[in-house]
């Protein structure tokens, strides 16, 4: 074996370790930093301001019902304008998802038509299947895939549902529901019943990890038995459900007093659409609530950062 005796040797060894350890600290400082780096979210993975919507067209309405392309028309100039994630729609009718699909490219459409009670779809006004939707981008990984929720409407009656559009990849859940209107003592019954079916499956979503985002038709005011299922504890007057409203006047704070909203329904002249969300969901601006020419129901627009 080669053994180093002289003194040059010897210092070229020292210079050669003393190389070594220099480039070994280095080695491990960029270790470190490159670590670091690894460790900053990517742009598309970071949390982003959304635009949500919510929106009843109106297509079982005895003057909005009857209209044809305008509707989808106007619609689809919304959409386009805000670009939102997605948009939870009740009362729309199947030809004019058809058009929506045609308009919305960069979009999954989806439709459910619901059942009359006895054994057929619901009908528009003109004649369409009468249904719920949901529509989503498809950048942000959702599949056209629905999942359809009956919500225990009595038998004989428009059987109300939740319809709900997964992105399995980032845990996000949209649904939209439509419940029971009216004033007699079985609608309000029927409506409550439906509204506890909902808090327990969006409760169900959250449990599992995944963000959940709700608009509906709910047909109540915010102070009512039926909306108690659905605001979180923390807004108080009796409420026990889970979810942050998005169009409070109140944004992202949860505490009494914010049960409340810009009236939705231009001719009943009070709040009966909503759109919550998850806690896990943060609210970042006040709504933009918006009337239509096309519907008596409103245009809700929502703020959310989506991680």
């Amino acid at each position: 074996m080669f053994r180093c005796m002289s003194r040059l040797c010897i210092n070229a060894l020292m210079h050669v370790n003393f190389f070594a350890r220099k480039i070994s600290i280095l080695l491990a400082f960029v270790s470190v930093l490159v670590g670091l780096v690894l460790k900053i979210p990517r742009e598309a993975d970071a949390a982003a301001v959304y635009t949500i919507g919510q929106f009843n067209m109106a297509g079982a309405h005895h003057v909005h019902g009857w209209k044809g392309s305008p509707v989808p028309a106007s619609f689809v100039d919304s959409v386009l304008s805000r670009r939102p994630a997605f948009v939870m729609v009740q009362e729309t009718c199947g030809n004019w998802v058809s058009y929506l699909k045609s308009a919305l490219r960069d979009y999954h459409v989806v439709f459910d038509p619901v059942s009359n009670g006895r054994g057929r779809s619901a009908r528009c006004r003109h004649g369409s299947p009468l249904g719920n939707a949901v529509i989503a981008r498809r950048d942000l990984g959702f599949e056209e895939y629905p999942v359809s929720y009956a919500l225990g409407t009595p038998v004989g009656r428009e059987q109300r549902e939740m319809l709900c559009l997964k992105s399995w990849g980032r845990k996000l859940v949209a649904c939209s529901a439509h419940l029971t209107t009216g004033a007699a003592s079985w609608q309000r019954q029927a409506r409550l019943t439906e509204a506890q079916r909902v808090k327990q499956l969006l409760s169900a979503y959250i449990a599992s990890g995944h963000k959940v985002f709700f608009g509906g038709d709910l047909n109540d005011i915010p102070i009512s038995s039926t909306t108690d299922n659905l605001y979180d504890a923390g807004y108080g007057q009796n409420a026990h459900g889970t979810m942050r409203e998005v169009t409070s006047p109140c944004v992202n704070t949860i505490r009494a007093g914010c049960r409340t909203g810009t009236v939705t329904h231009s001719w009943l002249n009070r709040k009966i659409d909503y759109l919550l969300v998850g806690k896990s969901v943060t609210v970042t601006q006040a709504a933009d609530v918006r009337p239509s020419m096309q519907s008596d129901h409103k245009y809700l627009w929502g703020f959310v950062k989506i991680p």
